[in-house]
C-alpha cells in the first residue's frame, strides 16, 4: 500500500466541478435561444397591434365617405393605404358583407367571404383572425366603421406575414440546432458527472454501510474497494482492522458463548473423544448423576452407562452394542449407583472420514416412565372391573333365564309356556353377549363368528333340536360393540327360532342359513334364510300381531338399519346397517 500511486480526491472533485460549469454554460446558451424566440413573439404581437391601430385610422378616414356613399373617394383611400409592403389588401365592407371598396378593384360589389379562422383574438375594437390560405398562415385585421354609436361598415385588411415566417423559420432552425447540441452535451455531461460522482461516492458509501453493520455487531464485513486514492487506502486499512477484530472477538466470545448455551440446557450433554473418554459435560449432567465435573472428565463413558460391556474400540463398541444412536432408551448410573432411565441421542463428529468426537444428549424420562406405569396399572384395574361387570350381568341374566325355565314347568297353557320359552331364549342371547365380552381380550367389541356359532347351538337346544334340520353359517370377519351386538343377536335369535318352529311342518327336512359380512365402508349385511314352506303371502311382517316380528322390526330401527324379505325361494330376511 505504501508504494501505491495515489490520485487526490480533491482532483476528482475539481474535475466534476469543471464539468458541471460546462453543463451550466450550455444550459444558459439554450436559455438565450429561448429568449430570442420569445422576443420574436413579442415583436409579432407589437406588429399586430400597430396594424390594428392602422385599421382604426383607416376606419375614421373612410367613415364620412361611407356615409355619403362617395365610392370614388373610398377607392382612392383604400388604394393609398394598401401600398405598404406589409399589407396585401384593404377592403371596405358594409354590414351585409357587400364589398364597397377594394384595393384590387376586382371585387367591388361582390360578397366578402373570409376563410375559417383557427385563432381569433381582440385588440381594442379590432379583431385579428388567423387562418390558412394556400398552405400558408395568413392574418386578417377587421375594424368597425362607426358613425357615432352606429356601425355602418367594416375595414378588412390582409397582412403580409411572409417576412415574419421567414425570420421565424431561420430562428427556429437555429434554435433547434442549438437546442439539439445543448441537449447532447448536457446528456453526456450528466452521464459523465453521474459516473464520476458514483466512482467517488461508492467507496465512501461502502465504508459507511460497513461501519454501521460493524456497530450493530456484524463483524463479517469486508470492503471490496480498489481505488488509487485516499478512500482506497482507508478501505484497505478498514479491512485489516476488521480481520484483527474478528479474530480477537472469536477468541473472546467462543468459550463464553458455548458455556452459556450448555448452562441453559435442561438435558444432559456429554462430549467424548474417539476412545470413549469424557471431555466435557454440562451442568444438567452433573445435577442428574450427582458427580462433580472433575470426577467425570477423563472418565470412560461406558462406566456411567448401565449394561455397557467392556471393549477396546471406545465409541465404536458402544455404538455396536446399540447403546448410542437416535433416541435410544438406556439407563445411566448415578454416583450413588442408581439407574436413571434416559432417552439418549448421539451424533458422531467426523473430519475426512475420521471420528473426532461424539456428542451425546440424554433426556431424563424417569417421570414419564412413572406416569406410564401408573396409566398401565389404572388400565389393568379398569379392565378387571369391566370384566367383573360383564360377568355379573351374565350371571344375573342366567338367573332370570333359569327362573323363567322353572316357572314354565308349572304352566299347562301351551301359549303361555311358549311365551316363557321365548323370553328365556332372548335372555340367553343377551347373556351370551356379556359372556363373550367377559372372556374376550377386547372388552369393547365382540367377535360375531364365534358368538353366532354358540348362539345357534343354544337356540337349537332350546327349540328341541333335530337331525332333520341343518343350520349353516357363513360369517365373515365381523366385530361389533355391545350397543350393536345385543340387538343384532336378538334379531338372529328371533328369525332362526321362527324358522325352526314354522318353516318345516310335519317333520320336513330343511336347511337354515345365517350369513353375515361387512364391506370396507363398515356396512354390515345380515341374511337369515331357509328353504321351508315360505312366509305367508297374506301377512305383512312389518304390521303383524306376532311379538317376535314386532321385536325384529323394532331392533332393526334401533340399529338405524333396513330389513327386506325375499319369498322367491323359501324365506330370506336381509338386514343391513352400519357399525
Amino acid at each position: 500500500m505504501a508504494n501505491r500511486r495515489t490520485i487526490s480526491l480533491r482532483t476528482k472533485i475539481s474535475a466534476v466541478t469543471t464539468l458541471t460549469i460546462i453543463v451550466v454554460a450550455l444550459m444558459l446558451g439554450a436559455l438565450n435561444t429561448y429568449n430570442q424566440l420569445n422576443h420574436i413573439g413579442r415583436f409579432e404581437e407589437r406588429f399586430l397591434r400597430d396594424s390594428a391601430r392602422s385599421a382604426s385610422a383607416i376606419s375614421h378616414a373612410i367613415m364620412p365617405h361611407l356615409v355619403s356613399n362617395d365610392f370614388v373617394a373610398m377607392n382612392n383611400l383604400v388604394a393609398f393605404y394598401s401600398k405598404r409592403s406589409d399589407r396585401l389588401y384593404v377592403l371596405v365592407v358594409d354590414n351585409n358583407s357587400r364589398i364597397l371598396a377594394d384595393s384590387e378593384e376586382g371585387k367591388i360589389g361582390g360578397t366578402f367571404q373570409s376563410l375559417p379562422a383557427y385563432k381569433t383574438e381582440k385588440i381594442g375594437q379590432g379583431t385579428i383572425r388567423r387562418f390558412m390560405r394556400s398552405g400558408k398562415g395568413a392574418v386578417e385585421v377587421s375594424y368597425p366603421v362607426k358613425a357615432g354609436d352606429l356601425i355602418v361598415g367594416n375595414i378588412v385588411m390582409g397582412l403580409n406575414m411572409d417576412w415574419m415566417e421567414e425570420e421565424t423559420g431561420v430562428i427556429k432552425k437555429t434554435m433547434m440546432a442549438s437546442t439539439g447540441i445543448a441537449l447532447v452535451v448536457i446528456f453526456l455531461g450528466i452521464l459523465l458527472t453521474s459516473a464520476l460522482a458514483d466512482r467517488i461516492s461508492r467507496p465512501i458509501r461502502l465504508l459507511t454501510q460497513a461501519a454501521e453493520k460493524v456497530g450493530g455487531g456484524d463483524y463479517s464485513q469486508r470492503i471490496n474497494v480498489k481505488s488509487n486514492d485516499e478512500v482506497g487506502l482507508l478501505a484497505d486499512t478498514f479491512d485489516a482492522m476488521l480481520g484483527q477484530l474478528r479474530n480477537a472477538r472469536m477468541h473472546l466470545v467462543e468459550k463464553d458463548y458455548l458455556d452459556s448455551i450448555l448452562a441453559t440446557m435442561r438435558d444432559a450433554l456429554i462430549v467424548a473423544d474417539p476412545e470413549g473418554r469424557i471431555e466435557m459435560v454440562n451442568k444438567a449432567t452433573l445435577n442428574l448423576l450427582g458427580y462433580r465435573e472433575d470426577e467425570l472428565v477423563t472418565r470412560q463413558l461406558r462406566t456411567i452407562i448401565s449394561d455397557a460391556q467392556p471393549g477396546e474400540r471406545g465409541i465404536e463398541d458402544l455404538i455396536g452394542q446399540g447403546l448410542i444412536g437416535d433416541d435410544v432408551e438406556i439407563s445411566l448410573l448415578s454416583r450413588d449407583g442408581r439407574k436413571i432411565p434416559v432417552l439418549l441421542s448421539g451424533a458422531v463428529l467426523e473430519n475426512e472420514g475420521k471420528v473426532m468426537r461424539i456428542v451425546c444428549v440424554a433426556k431424563d424420562i424417569s417421570e414419564r416412565n412413572r406416569a406410564e406405569d401408573q396409566i398401565r396399572a389404572s388400565l389393568r384395574e379398569k379392565e378387571i372391573l369391566l370384566k367383573e361387570v360383564h360377568h355379573r350381568v351374565k350371571n344375573n341374566l342366567q338367573v332370570v333365564a333359569s327362573m323363567l325355565n322353572l316357572q314354565s314347568r308349572y304352566l299347562e297353557d301351551r301359549k303361555a309356556k311358549a311365551m316363557f320359552e321365548d323370553s328365556q331364549r332372548r335372555i340367553e342371547s343377551m347373556s351370551l353377549i356379556h359372556e363373550k365380552l367377559y372372556r374376550s381380550k377386547d372388552l369393547a367389541r365382540i367377535d360375531f363368528r364365534e358368538y353366532i356359532d354358540d348362539l345357534m347351538g343354544s337356540v337349537t337346544a332350546l327349540n328341541g333340536g333335530s337331525d332333520r334340520l341343518k343350520i349353516r353359517e357363513d360369517i365373515g370377519e365381523v366385530a361389533l360393540d355391545v350397543n350393536k351386538g345385543i340387538p343384532c343377536g336378538l334379531i338372529i335369535n328371533e328369525l332362526v327360532s321362527n324358522a325352526l318352529r314354522h318353516a318345516f311342518p310335519d317333520g320336513r327336512k330343511g336347511i337354515i342359513e345365517v350369513g353375515m359380512h361387512s364391506d370396507i365402508s363398515g356396512r354390515i349385511s345380515l341374511v337369515v334364510s331357509d328353504n321351508g314352506t315360505g312366509f305367508p303371502e297374506h301377512i305383512d311382517f312389518r304390521n303383524t300381531q306376532s311379538l317376535g316380528m314386532q321385536l325384529v322390526t323394532s331392533l332393526v330401527s334401533q340399529l338405524d338399519g333396513t330389513i327386506e324379505l325375499d319369498k322367491s325361494e323359501g324365506t330370506a330376511f336381509t338386514i343391513t346397517f352400519h357399525t
